[in-house]
């Protein structure tokens, strides 16, 4: 295929897609992890396993904030693709492409 092409459903479904694992996702705690002495049967692992979860429940928030933002992105740049393309068809179908009376074919 020659040209420019956007599959305007795929960036659609790739921002659905996003949405759907950080939803699932996000009922998901690693901070709720027992870590305590009695759990894990020494009180440095205790805390170096508290101290573990808890940094990685900070970055599974900050992935989560940034697959967010790609989704959202996403489905901007679909529906600004899905209204230039409805926009296009409209001034075809209109005639008016190149605006009134223009030829086409006499621009330099």
């Amino acid at each position: 295929m020659d040209g420019f092409a956007v599959d305007i459903g795929a960036l659609e479904r790739a921002a659905a897609g996003i949405d759907d694992i950080l939803d699932e996702a996000t009922g998901r705690r690693v901070s709720g992890l027992r870590c305590d002495q009695a759990a894990v049967g020494d009180a440095g692992l205790a805390g170096a396993l508290q101290d573990f979860c808890s940094r990685w429940q900070r970055g599974i928030g900050n992935l989560t904030k940034d697959g967010r933002e790609m989704a959202a992105r996403l489905a901007v740049c679909a529906e600004t693709y899905r209204r230039a393309e409805q926009d296009t068809r409209d001034r075809i179908a209109n005639g008016v492409l190149y605006g009134p009376g223009q030829d086409p074919a006499a621009r330099s």
